[in-house]
């Protein structure tokens, strides 16, 4: 799909929630970097870029009070959360250039390894980049401010990916991600391997920054953001802040 028209929702979502256009950045830099280690740079990286730019697209059809609520879902508000990446697909369907693998990848961000997801997709049944997708929205629920829970500190992000491998993730992508050197909690726990850790998080925005495509300069910003406060701080203390 044209960069125009990506803008152009990427826009509605902006002006819908700060916090989900945020999210959807995010969501975006993670699924890159995920591709980026398992060597697919070269080969469906834009198309994932997009779904993941856009995989929430659907939540502009929600209220933000329902989207932005610290309790308990009710039954019809949950109902209804549920149908955001139908609509999100249905959206994104009107443009004649829109991949079929993007709808796909916007359809299938609740999916899970164990077709427990929202439409009971499973396994090898997804396509590998709604896998990394899925993954890449959950690493970013999970690490960020939300108004219903605390961040987690990211030392503690590869053993809760390893409890969900086989069931909510793809086992053999949580292994790629939580095996990364400088990401074990032995290793986050030192000065010398926090150094590291950022080095490599300063490497990768430097990636993002040479990147041929009109949404680099987003993504780049996200990842220093991420570098300014959001990571360094879960590091520091382990309670994270509210961006």
């Amino acid at each position: 799909m044209e960069w125009q028209a990506t803008y152009h929702y990427l826009k509605l979502i902006r002006e819908h929630s700060a916090d989900l256009f945020r999210h959807s950045l995010n969501v975006a830099n993670l699924a890159l970097r995920l591709a980026f280690e398992l060597g697919m740079m070269d080969q469906g990286w834009e198309v994932l870029l997009t779904g993941a730019l856009l995989h929430d697209l659907g939540k502009t059809k929600i209220s933000t009070a329902v989207l932005t609520r610290p309790g308990p879902l009710s039954p019809a508000e949950w109902q209804q959360m549920k149908k955001h990446p139908a609509w999100g697909a249905e959206m994104l369907a009107k443009e004649k250039a829109a991949e079929p693998l993007l709808l796909d990848l916007v359809l299938l961000h609740h999916e899970r390894w164990d077709g427990q997801g929202y439409y009971g997709r499973r396994g090898p049944d997804l396509p590998l980049l709604a896998r990394i997708l899925i993954l890449a929205d959950a690493l970013d629920a999970m690490t960020t401010y939300r108004p219903y829970q605390r961040p987690r500190p990211w030392e503690r992000v590869p053993e809760e990916l390893k409890t969900c491998a086989g069931s909510q993730f793809d086992p053999e992508l949580v292994r790629v991600f939580s095996e990364r050197p400088s990401w074990q909690p032995q290793v986050l726990a030192s000065p010398t391997g926090r150094k590291r850790f950022r080095e490599e998080e300063e490497a990768w925005a430097e990636c993002l920054e040479r990147l041929a495509h009109p949404a680099a300069a987003y993504l780049a910003a996200v990842q220093r953001r991420r570098l300014e406060v959001g990571t360094r701080a879960f590091l520091r203390d382990g309670k994270g802040e509210k961006p």
